[in-house]
């Protein structure tokens, strides 16, 4: 996964897949889940709902980014904090648990020409 920037504080979470191309993390208003969080392969920039708002928080030791649905402003995390592979990512409340933690490491765009990009693990 990547960030592709949008503004200063806000940006897309976008997975490139060899065979279906770009995508984008998309907050769905509707559907059967409560509040789901899902991958589509619309990534317009003024699409609010694929456009994820980065924000720094804890100890100044340490670099850790709060993410934040625009359209919400809630947090990301696992339904149920579950940790399995294939777990539902939803937004809900900001509560600092594990499951809204995340990992971000800088690494260089997978090919020229794709924007700035920041891999999210």
């Amino acid at each position: 996964m990547f960030l592709e920037p949008l503004s200063r504080n806000t940006a897309q979470i976008q997975w490139h897949h060899p065979q279906y191309g770009i995508g984008c993390l998309t907050v769905l208003a509707d559907g059967p889940g409560r509040d789901p969080i899902e991958s589509r392969d619309d990534c317009a920039d003024g699409n609010p709902a694929a456009q994820f708002r980065l924000e720094l928080f804890g100890p100044r030791a340490a670099i850790h980014l709060r993410i934040r649905p625009a359209v919400t402003g809630q947090c990301p995390g696992l339904r149920g904090q579950d940790t399995q592979d294939g777990a539902e990512v939803v937004h809900d409340r900001c509560s600092g648990a594990l499951d809204q933690d995340f990992l971000i490491e800088l690494t260089p765009p997978p090919a020229a020409g794709l924007g700035k990009q920041t891999s999210v693990r």
